[in-house]
């Protein structure tokens, strides 16, 4: 991901991605703050519960 995100010029980090109304940018911003949930205590006990949906 690191290799990939520090490739990019100005052009392609603006570009659409796939998701409707997200550039590069967003797409790679939110990969990167969800992989980092994952590693603190809170994100860690959620992949633990038998459900990620709030209120089931």
């Amino acid at each position: 991901m690191l290799e990939f995100a520090n490739s990019l010029t100005t052009s392609p980090w603006n570009a659409p991605s796939k998701a409707a109304g997200c550039s590069i940018a967003d797409v790679v911003g939110h990969l990167g703050s969800t992989a980092h949930d994952m590693c603190v205590p809170a994100g860690l006990q959620a992949t633990r519960q038998p459900s990620l949906e709030v209120g089931t």
